[in-house]
């Protein structure tokens, strides 16, 4: 009996999870779509929506028992958005500017080039060749 009630409790628990998850996607990718329909004089630059879908992406994938194709070339897409957007450190500077603590531009420039190799690492494709 208890073992039935925890696997009903962890199956309700992890749905509930996914929820949150799906939810986190379509709010993002609706975001971006309506950040992208404005005019030019309403424009907001919100650069980093692409790094947390790269994020929730990965997370979807993590979810789920084998690897996706589809999230792999959505994953590559935002991936190469949010490295365009914040793998330099005059980038990264020119966008956020004084809000940035001493050393802050180094590691957001660190962290979006790690998350970009687990990505790569996690579908087996690593270039030795880097």
């Amino acid at each position: 009996m208890f073992v039935l009630c925890s696997e009903l409790y962890v199956t309700q628990t992890t749905f509930f999870f996914l929820q949150h998850l799906v939810f986190a996607r379509l709010l993002l990718f609706k975001l971006k779509d309506l950040l992208f329909e404005t005019t030019s004089t309403e424009t907001f630059e919100v650069r980093s929506i692409s790094w947390w879908l790269v994020r929730v992406l990965l997370i979807h994938q993590r979810v789920l028992q084998e690897r996706s194709s589809s999230l792999f070339e959505m994953l590559q897409v935002y991936m190469a958005e949010a490295i365009d957007h914040f793998g330099e450190l005059e980038k990264v500077k020119s966008y956020w500017g004084a809000n940035l603590l001493e050393d802050e531009a180094s590691s957001i420039t660190s962290t979006i080039h790690l998350e970009a190799c687990v990505l790569q690492y996690i579908y087996g494709r690593i270039d030795p060749s880097r």
